[in-house]
């Protein structure tokens, strides 16, 4: 069954049961892997126990970091290839604790909307940390259409999840773009605040998925360019 046109959610203040994400109509959830930076984020990180709840109800998982946010100051990114090694282990850690596949995709963040200068310097190199560890196969990036053209001139990632800084969030998404986040912090699953996305391309980096598909969206991906 073709999970494309369904429905994601993200959150960080709480987590919402299994049972209401699936009775709402959602497919599943972008989880952190990664700690909470205040504490109001009790939904993060992801655990194992909410992850077999999700599973037993036959919801989807997709594992993303995210630390750091707020821009030049904060964001994770400007940290460069050491923030990316650093980061990129502990969101392993987390992964592997919650349950997920050894082989299954992690997407850092790039909630921002970069400058040139900022992706050169900063995120390029954040992000090469990460697939130098995971390796492409494993690479996802949350992230706006730019960066996705960046990425995909650079040779970073397989999977795009497409956010709208910097951009028009309601245009259509980028061709790249396996997911897109549309609607921001209006809407709420079993009283918690969530985020929506749509899913545009199946797989889209979502724990089980077949490596052999990988493969072949990799080779796709090089081929046209």
């Amino acid at each position: 069954m073709s999970l494309i046109g369904r429905e994601l959610i993200d959150y960080s203040a709480g987590v919402p049961s299994a049972a209401v994400v699936q009775a709402d109509g959602y497919a599943g959830a972008l989880r952190y892997v990664s700690p909470p930076r205040a504490a109001w984020m009790t939904g993060k990180p992801l655990t194992r126990a909410e992850a077999d709840d999700y599973k037993a109800h036959g919801l989807i998982i997709v594992s993303n970091w995210q630390f750091g946010k707020g821009g030049p100051d904060t964001s994770d990114w400007i940290r460069g290839w050491n923030g990316g090694i650093e980061d990129c282990h502990r969101a392993q850690v987390i992964h592997n604790n919650a349950g997920g596949p050894p082989d299954a995709p992690i997407f850092p963040s790039i909630d921002a909307a970069p400058t040139s200068w900022e992706w050169h310097n900063q995120v390029k190199p954040y992000l090469e940390a990460w697939q130098s560890i995971l390796g492409r196969q494993r690479m996802g990036v949350y992230c706006n259409p730019y960066i996705i053209d960046q990425c995909l001139e650079a040779g970073i990632g397989t999977y795009y999840w497409e956010h709208g800084w910097g951009g028009n969030k309601d245009a259509p998404p980028h061709p790249a773009s396996h997911i897109k986040q549309f609607r921001i912090d209006a809407d709420d699953c079993d009283g918690v605040a969530i985020d929506r996305n749509r899913i545009y391309k199946d797989p889209f980096g979502q724990w089980g998925a077949d490596g052999a598909i990988w493969s072949a969206i990799l080779e796709q991906q090089i081929g046209t360019r």
